[in-house]
């Protein structure tokens, strides 16, 4: 990490911060940068924690002494009971560092689209096991999002086109949703007060959706993994076109 052995962990944790973000593998492409990454995520791991950095000055060996740890990474060198760890993940100590353990906003919801032109942008991939993980973690957010207005097990509409929710229909403020039934006009006419209450709830779910995604674009923006938010575009014409109404 380039330090001095006197270094204070203000120094270790400046230096990590800026060699990470550097050799992140989303972010750089040349050959090897995931090896550095693992590597500088190694270092911090032994230095930042107090125990661990002792032995290691006292081995004053470059190879590494491998000990299990007894508790998870949380951050800060807590819980670490050797130089390195078997169970070591540079990703999960990045994200502890970068988010406190929140993980890292990507927008990555590889299946769920929201319609013609509504697909949620992939930025720039790194480690395809990485972006699953993140994924997973966000599937509960996903499906708290799609089924907390409803009232039954079986949805009466989806904000993508899957079987068999398959007949469009779009809301006054422009919002696509599809339901199962041809006989959805029937049962819901236009301007019923059935009909306004499903719309509604639509509009509720489309712009919780949309804000989640918006959060998670600007952090990466932040970091400088994308350039782009096109669901913050999207929830901003939404507003637009709301206020309109």
């Amino acid at each position: 990490m380039g330090l001095e052995k006197s270094c204070s962990v203000d120094d270790i944790r400046k230096a990590y911060r800026k060699l990470s973000l550097k050799v992140h593998p989303d972010k750089n492409k040349a050959p090897g940068a995931e090896e550095a990454f693992k590597a500088v995520s190694k270092a911090f791991q032994c230095l930042s924690n107090e125990e661990s950095r002792k032995k290691y000055d006292l081995v004053g060996s470059d190879e590494p002494v491998y000990e299990r740890r007894a508790a998870p990474f949380r951050g800060g060198g807590n819980g670490f009971s050797g130089f390195y760890d078997t169970d070591f993940d540079a990703d999960e100590i990045f994200r502890n560092f970068f988010f406190g353990g929140m993980p890292p906003a990507t927008t990555q919801f590889r299946s769920f689209n929201f319609g013609p032109g509504m697909g949620a942008r992939m930025g720039d991939q790194g480690s395809t096991g990485f972006n699953i993980r993140m994924l997973i973690q966000l599937l509960p957010v996903l499906l708290i999002l799609l089924f907390s207005f409803l009232p039954s097990s079986e949805p009466v509409f989806s904000l993508s086109r899957s079987y068999p929710y398959e007949y469009k229909f779009t809301t006054k403020n422009g919002v696509n949703y599809y339901v199962r039934s041809t006989k959805f006009e029937q049962d819901y006419p236009t301007n019923s007060v059935e009909r306004v209450r499903i719309e509604e709830r639509v509009e509720r779910d489309y712009y919780s959706v949309l804000a989640q995604n918006c959060r998670f674009e600007l952090q990466r923006q932040q970091w400088g993994f994308i350039r782009e938010t096109p669901h913050c575009d999207l929830l901003e014409k939404f507003q637009s076109a709301a206020a309109a109404a």
